[in-house]
């Protein structure tokens, strides 16, 4: 399912509240400690998918970023780790395209709710 219909879908279901509570984000990591960067894979993993080695397609709430954050701040290491955070508009994420594409079809990477 393309992310164009699946956002068509929750406007006709009325789901477009739901939607605007959660930020599409990008999270690419440059973690040199081989143990901190599995907490940090496994941190993520709980809000999206991995889509490249050190990168993260994630649905945040409010709260959920926040908290993603704090334990950025706590986890790395601040002279060898790096951590950068994309946040993206509906809009944007809609015309997020991927090369090669899986299959020969588009997929979504990030299950939307």
């Amino acid at each position: 399912m393309t992310r164009e219909l699946v956002f068509v879908l929750m406007l006709l279901n009325g789901d477009v509240n739901m939607r605007a509570r959660k930020t599409f984000c990008v999270v690419a990591y440059d973690i040199v400690d081989n143990k901190r960067r599995e907490r940090f894979s496994h941190i993520l993993a709980r809000y999206g998918k991995r889509v490249n080695y050190s990168v993260y397609e994630c649905f945040f709430t409010d709260g959920q970023y926040a908290e993603v954050m704090k334990q950025i701040v706590e986890l790395i290491d601040r002279k060898s780790d790096s951590v950068i955070c994309y946040p993206m508009c509906v809009n944007c994420y809609t015309k997020i395209e991927y090369f090669p594409e899986k299959s020969g079809k588009k997929t979504s990477s990030v299950d939307v709710y």
